[in-house]
Formats: C-alpha cells, sequence, structure tokens
C-alpha cells in the first residue's frame, strides 16, 4: 500500500469525524480483537481504526449505552470508595462502664 495514500486516507476520515474525542465500536480481528468492543479514543486514532477496518465510529445509540455505564462504573467506584472510609471503633464493656464513671466536665488525658 502507498503510505501517500495511506495517511491521505487517514486525514480524510479525520476531518469528516465531529468532534475531538470520538467512541468507536471494535470489528473482530484476526488477531484476536472482539468485535463490538466500545472506547473513547482521539479523533485521529479513530480515523486510523477505521481507515486499519479494526473499528467504526459508534451510533449515536451505542454512544448513549457507553456513557451510561461510565456513569454507573463512576457511582459503584464513588460507593466503594465511601464505603472504604467508614470507621468503626469497638469498644468492650469494660471501657464503657469506665468511660461512662468518669466524672463530666473534667478532661483527662490517659
Amino acid at each position: 500500500m502507498d503510505l501517500r495514500h495511506f495517511y491521505r486516507k487517514i486525514k480524510e476520515t479525520a476531518d469528516s469525524i465531529v468532534g475531538e474525542f470520538v467512541i468507536v465500536a471494535s470489528h473482530e480481528t484476526p488477531d484476536g480483537g472482539r468485535a463490538g468492543i466500545l472506547t473513547e479514543v482521539t479523533r485521529m486514532q479513530a480515523a486510523k481504526l477505521v481507515v486499519e477496518g479494526r473499528a467504526r465510529v459508534a451510533t449515536p445509540e451505542e454512544v448513549a449505552q457507553y456513557h451510561k455505564s461510565i456513569e454507573q462504573q463512576v457511582q459503584r467506584l464513588a460507593k466503594e470508595s465511601a464505603a472504604a472510609k467508614v470507621q468503626v471503633a469497638i469498644f468492650s464493656d469494660e471501657t464503657i462502664a469506665a468511660l461512662a464513671a468518669r466524672p463530666k466536665g473534667k478532661r483527662t488525658t490517659e
């Protein structure tokens, strides 16, 4: 393949793509690539993948699905992060009794 033609085709494809970042859907490839995997890439990366036949620009429905799944992952990770920050203190009955027996108003540093 003529490299000038290859890179001209990439540039033409990139010019036809709207936006700086694009969601692409992969095609099945002989080297193990799976079909239908959605990925967000730059416009130039998307153009190269399309010209090479490894991917296509995702449909609006696929883009909505991709953004929804990313949002769900962010919410899940936020919940996991918040749960990891929960602190629990376990006191024995003796410690609770000692704290209750201390006179109020005076603080002691033990």
